[in-house]
């Protein structure tokens, strides 16, 4: 049975429908088209799962925002795993009210975000004035690399298969653009999109600060913050075993969802390393509130790496992880990894340092390197600042494809221009 939860009245029909298989708050990038979607003036229906874990997110003109959740998910990520019939009955109830709402919407534009919401929408293509279809690659899904249930290769397939049928394919990330259109040999209309925060007129208060003062740890001590999903893809073992070289009053801040497994891994080596007091986990915070959480660091963390998991999508992440653009919404340097067009994106901007993610050595230098130099540290906020509010908010990210949605919509649909950015008030 569908579950359908509204932010407004139903819409009498959507401009644009919005598909992903997982909930619209768990993925920031998706929450901005929305939102800057229904601030231009158009009206958005968006069928995703509900899950306990996430707040629905409140926006700026709800009566334009429809939620249609197909799926609902009560279970704690921590909960024992679906079975197989559960997992195929949740994926046809999400297809059944995809293709209910597309059907009785008659929207404009589908925008399908990743393989499993392609495959729900189908080969709409072959319908009689059928809405444009966008499909908004998160991650690399490649055929021969999928190492995923049966059921997501194949959506995975299906979406290697038919990319050429829609009218614009928007990725995160140059480099995955290219490694996608080069191994599957299709043709098809591409955007870049990167994964940016919305524009941050002005740096909130710090969170973080009086919480860890909370907990004993000294005003003065330098901060090294990760916020994110907590897992081995991201280096924290390196990272650990690199404190030695930090000065020895610096404490490695966690934000973000880990299991209890993972976590108490961790703890256990920081302790066998000699620095068990020095590591802090802060769990999890409403992705609102992470700004005023952020500006408390001193230092953020994105080393990521590819070693660990098979996966294409963590070589190629300079345009694809959050947290690079978050730290630099609130002016925060960063030590990140190296790897393609991470040179260009913090090196060139000058808004950070890069570390091989693979040498403990080298990750801790960079790091202390950033805590040691004052006056560098100022330089670089301030451009991480700056080049925040020029180029890495996702007003201007999404710009171009706003303004090609808001052209098929139709001038009539189109009630309000695209927001303008306002002056940069650089702080």
């Amino acid at each position: 049975m569908t579950t359908s939860i509204n932010q407004s009245p139903s819409l009498n029909r959507a401009d644009v429908v919005a598909v992903i298989r997982a909930p619209l708050e768990q993925y920031p990038p998706t929450l901005n088209q929305v939102a800057l979607l229904s601030e231009s003036g158009l009206k958005v229906a968006v069928v995703d799962a509900r899950h306990d874990d996430y707040q629905l997110a409140d926006f700026r003109f709800p009566e334009r925002v429809h939620r249609i959740h197909a799926v609902e998910h009560n279970q704690s990520f921590k909960d024992r795993p679906l079975s197989a019939i559960e997992k195929i009955r949740r994926s046809l109830q999400f297809r059944r009210c995809v293709h209910s709402t597309i059907r009785q919407q008659n929207p404009s534009v589908v925008i399908a975000y990743d393989p499993n919401a392609m495959a729900a929408v189908g080969k709409i293509w072959k319908r009689r004035n059928r809405p444009k279809l966008i499909w908004h690659f998160h991650e690399l899904f490649l055929p021969q690399n999928a190492g995923r249930g049966w059921m997501t290769q194949r959506s995975i397939r299906f979406a290697a298969n038919q990319c050429e049928h829609s009218d614009l394919v928007i990725f995160p990330d140059v480099d995955r653009a290219r490694v996608y259109r080069d191994q599957l040999r299709r043709t098809f209309d591409e955007l870049i999109v990167m994964n940016c925060p919305r524009r941050l007129g002005n740096v909130p208060s710090d969170r973080l600060g009086p919480a860890l003062r909370s907990l004993g740890v000294p005003v003065k001590s330098p901060i090294v913050l990760f916020q994110g999903w907590i897992g081995p893809s991201r280096c924290f073992e390196a990272v650990i075993r690199s404190m030695s070289h930090w000065p020895q009053n610096a404490v490695f801040v966690l934000i973000g969802p880990v299991s209890d497994h993972y976590k108490k891994s961790l703890a256990a080596l920081a302790d066998q390393t000699g620095v068990g007091a020095r590591l802090h986990f802060m769990g999890t915070v409403p992705y609102q509130e992470l700004p005023s959480w952020t500006v408390g660091g001193t230092v953020g963390l994105s080393i990521v790496s590819d070693d660990i998991e098979e996966d294409p999508s963590w070589r190629y992440t300079a345009g694809a992880v959050n947290k690079r653009f978050e730290y630099m919404s609130v002016g925060l340097p960063q030590v990140a990894n190296i790897g393609p067009g991470m040179r260009q994106l913090i090196e060139d901007t000058n808004t950070g340092l890069l570390a091989d993610p693979n040498d403990v050595t080298e990750i801790g230098r960079q790091i202390a390197s950033m805590l040691c130099t004052q006056e560098r540290v100022q330089q670089v906020a301030h451009n991480a600042r700056k080049m925040h509010l020029e180029s890495f908010c996702y007003e201007q990210q999404f710009k171009i494809a706003l303004h090609v949605i808001n052209s098929w919509c139709g001038i009539s649909h189109a009630r309000l221009s695209p927001p303008s950015l306002p002056k940069k008030d650089v702080a």
